[in-house]
């Protein structure tokens, strides 16, 4: 049900994005690479792929911070303790009566946002890239 759910909501952001990303490459490099006797398949894959691989980057990393902080859909649809995602899990770190024990809470926090952090950290440069693209005229 999440895969479904989150295919659902992510594709019209992947699709917007990308659509631009795809409409910014000239369109004479294509037919370059057809005068060149590249097949469609080629085409799209080596020349198309790699000038819009700032942008597909982009795209999977929020899309990975939609998936990692969701909580409300995870809640939804999984009633087994074992498929729990991260977010779901730190809500056991409340008590009955809402007591919260906060070294043990912030200590999971930590752990569930070095993941992202990191990612992050790693991709810096190629999401400013890919945010920018088109953003100059030249």
């Amino acid at each position: 049900a999440l895969i479904i759910t989150y295919t659902g909501f992510g594709l019209p952001l992947t699709v917007f994005l990308m659509a631009g990303y795809f409409k910014a490459i000239p369109r004479e490099l294509l037919e370059a690479a057809i005068l060149d006797g590249a097949g469609l398949a080629q085409v799209f894959f080596r020349v198309a792929v790699p000038l819009v691989s700032n942008g597909l980057v982009t795209v999977a990393l929020v899309q990975f911070f939609f998936l990692w902080n969701d909580l409300l859909f995870s809640l939804t649809f999984i009633s087994s303790d074992q498929l729990r995602t991260i977010q779901t899990g730190l809500l056991n770190f409340t008590g009955q009566y809402g007591q919260v024990a906060w070294g043990p809470t912030f200590a999971a926090v930590s752990l569930a946002v070095f993941p992202t952090l990191l990612l992050y950290l790693l991709l810096n440069q190629r999401v400013i890239k890919g945010l920018t693209a088109g953003a100059l005229k030249g």
